[in-house]
């Protein structure tokens, strides 16, 4: 027994719902996997596990009077500095460089009031050297690059970014007793903590000052950069989740974040970027779910345009589509049929010869010829019987 229409309407339904639930489920468990695992980057604002930094934004979002945003343009694109904090966090300062137009971008944009937050991620532990108390990491050298065509040396393209952001005046150093705590100290903030990570700074400028230290090393550091201000963090454990939720210093992100306004968390040094588009949009605003809706609502205009939902009858399907007319004659012959009697045709047709004759010669012709017509005849014989008389010669 065939399905009826109905019937196949809920199935087509019920099959679409699912294949929609389906690729909801599949996208939210990727990006459950991608934000817990290993798809961000160490401190990255994208990454939920204790190694990553999304708590310090979605916390400082909900702070009154305080915006949060992830930056994932290029440093030329850097909105206004006023009252806005910018932080690059989990820098290795031995491979991370940055190019000369980024590095002239941030100096202004500090130089013009906003503050650069900038944090360095812990190295690994056997690339320490053995039997040293510390050690200066290594500042990569430039390479080698061919003389240009006008015999003038090219200006190089990339630097060790870190020595280019803090001008000079620093030295990065790293504990030989990687694994050891220290307890962390400052003399502007209040602490309650201890420090593990095997950095800190060393061989400071007069314009740097010490902010905070650990075993009596300075492991926070700021200066004045025209009229903003540059942060060197010697660590990102402490703007990670994990600090958040087991060991929070509410008095160094008090400090850290005491003139802002709007944070920016900086995903391009990540590797991050967004190419402004429709697609951007769509998730700015959270239009993800609208673009299923249109796809489905695709689907079943196609579906419409291929099936029709109306069933077709087998008579009229059998029947010729197309339905021929009639002339003008047909009607005529169709209402003479209709209004005049068959036994009265012939005396219709004399009376009217009657009234368009002229000639009483004919007329009475016409009177005689009449009872002389055979009546077993038809009415079509005898009109052309009387007819052909009646134009006789005489």
């Amino acid at each position: 027994m065939p399905a009826s229409p109905k019937n196949k309407v809920l199935a087509y339904f019920l099959v679409l719902v699912t294949i929609g639930i389906f690729v909801v489920v599949a996208l939210q468990t990727f990006e459950v996997r991608l934000e817990t695992q290993e798809g961000y980057p160490v401190a990255s604002s994208f990454r939920a596990d204790a190694r990553g930094c999304r708590a310090l934004y979605e916390s400082l979002h909900r702070v009154p009077g305080v915006q949060t945003a992830r930056f994932l343009r290029t440093f030329s694109n850097l909105p206004p500095a006023d009252s806005r904090s910018l932080i690059i966090a989990g820098i290795n300062p031995q491979a991370n460089i940055l190019r000369v137009q980024d590095r002239k971008s941030l100096s202004a944009w500090a130089e013009a009031g906003g503050t650069l937050i900038v944090t360095l991620a812990g190295e690994d532990r056997n690339s320490a050297k053995a039997g040293s108390p510390d050690y200066e990491l290594v500042v990569p050298q430039k390479e080698e690059r061919p003389p240009s065509p006008n015999a003038k040396s090219s200006p190089p393209t990339e630097e060790f970014w870190i020595e280019n952001l803090q001008g000079a005046g620093v030295r990065v150093f790293r504990h030989v007793d990687m694994s050891a705590r220290h307890h962390f100290v400052s003399s502007v903030f209040a602490t309650s903590g201890s420090w593990l990570g095997p950095l800190y700074f060393r061989d400071l400028q007069p314009p740097w000052r010490v902010v905070a230290e650990a075993d009596h090393l300075p492991v926070v550091i700021q200066r004045s950069f025209g009229r903003g201000n540059i942060i060197l963090i010697a660590d990102s454990y402490l703007l990670s989740n994990g600090s958040l939720a087991s060991d929070r210093e509410t008095g160094f992100l008090g400090w850290l974040f005491r003139k802002s306004t709007t944070v920016l968390f900086d995903e391009s040094h990540f590797g991050f970027m967004e190419n402004p588009g429709v697609v951007s949009l769509a998730r700015r605003y959270g239009l993800e779910s609208a673009f299923f809706v249109l796809l489905i609502l695709a689907l079943f205009f196609v579906w419409a345009s291929r099936y029709s939902l109306v069933p077709k009858s087998a008579s009229r399907s059998s029947e010729s589509p197309i339905v021929p007319g009639q002339g003008g004659e047909t009607v005529f012959v169709n209402l003479l049929r209709r209004s005049l009697p068959t036994k009265d045709l012939l005396s219709t047709c004399a009376e009217l010869w009657r009234k368009g004759m002229h000639d009483a010669g004919k007329t009475r012709k016409l009177d005689q010829l009449l009872p002389t017509l055979d009546p077993r005849s038809s009415a079509v014989a005898r009109y052309n019987q009387l007819s052909q008389r009646l134009n006789e010669r005489t």
